[in-house]
């Protein structure tokens, strides 16, 4: 079996995946770049904004003082797309999280070489990424908690598949939700058939400077020696709608060829909720190759 033109376009869209939020260098397992859901996504893929993103910086999750039950769908370029589930829950100091997270590149035609060496068409394959992840995280004291979390990491390209572990940790400092400080690292392990895993290092710091509006700053170091400064802005309209802003400076690589600066690492989202229930939006270009749009369901409990 000739798996060249089919692998060739598989790559291609793999290698774009992993230029969304961070880019050249990384090898396997790049869809955990991507953010985990519309709030996450609108606010340039910070790992921490506030409390509501305990699902990415599990720290958070030893202040959480309610149930969180939220699913998520993305509706990508290229015609991929991705969706989450995630579960939180308090337990006296701690917090307990499960999530899921998967990725469909979608359907690619498989070609066989005949006795006459010319390549056939011999029906399709699918291909696919999936993440599971179970979190903790420890309230320290009022401003203070620290989490970790694992995760299991698997691909599946037609018969080929791979599957490793990989680790989190993570601290979070945060004075009455007016402002917050949060280093960690994330998707720390051993390498998997040979290719590392996108491992990062992190440090954000967001501040409510005026009421209702909050800044977001970020750094963010792959260890493929890629690094991104990350800027987001959330503004409170009224009681229950949220507008949100973002943007990835590139400080090792600028995703030039998706196009001008406002059709790549821009983000644009909303937030709106209504009693229990909030609904998040984002809506991420690039460039020729598309639009990216994130839809996300909350209930707190």
């Amino acid at each position: 079996m000739n798996r060249k033109k089919a692998f060739s376009s598989l790559i291609f869209i793999v290698l774009l995946t992993s230029n969304l939020f961070a880019a050249a260098g990384t090898t396997v397992f790049a869809f955990l770049k991507l953010p985990r859901n519309a709030n996450q996504a609108a606010l340039a893929n910070l790992t921490t904004f506030d409390k509501n993103l305990s699902f990415t910086n599990t720290a958070v999750l030893g202040f959480a003082d309610h149930y969180d039950i939220q699913v998520s769908k993305a509706i990508h370029f290229q015609n991929t797309g991705y969706n989450s589930f995630n579960f939180a829950m308090p337990y006296k100091n701690l917090g307990l999280s499960l999530s899921y997270f998967g990725f469909d590149y979608g359907e690619f035609d498989r070609y066989t070489e005949d006795s006459s060496g010319d390549y056939i068409e011999n029906g399709t394959f699918g291909a696919g990424d999936s993440c599971m992840q179970a979190g903790l995280g420890y309230c320290i004291t009022d401003i203070l908690s620290l989490g970790t979390d694992i995760k299991y990491i698997f691909t599946n390209i037609d018969s080929v598949k791979m599957n490793g572990l990989a680790f989190g940790l993570a601290v979070f400092l945060s004075s009455n939700d007016k402002w917050s400080l949060a280093l960690g690292l994330e998707n720390i392990g051993p390498k998997v058939d040979g290719y590392m895993l996108p491992s990062n290092a992190y440090l954000s710091y967001a501040n409510k400077i005026i009421e209702p509006c909050q800044l977001g700053v970020e750094l963010k170091s792959f260890f493929d020696n890629t690094m991104w400064l990350k800027t987001a802005i959330e503004v409170g309209v009224g009681e229950s709608f949220i507008l949100r802003g973002g943007y990835n400076w590139a400080l090792t690589n600028d995703n030039s060829s998706l196009g001008s600066w406002y059709q790549r690492n821009l983000s644009l989202g909303f937030g709106l909720k209504i009693n229990i229930i909030r609904i998040d939006y984002a809506w991420l270009p690039y460039g020729e190759l598309g639009n990216s749009n994130i839809i996300s369901l909350k209930g707190e409990f």
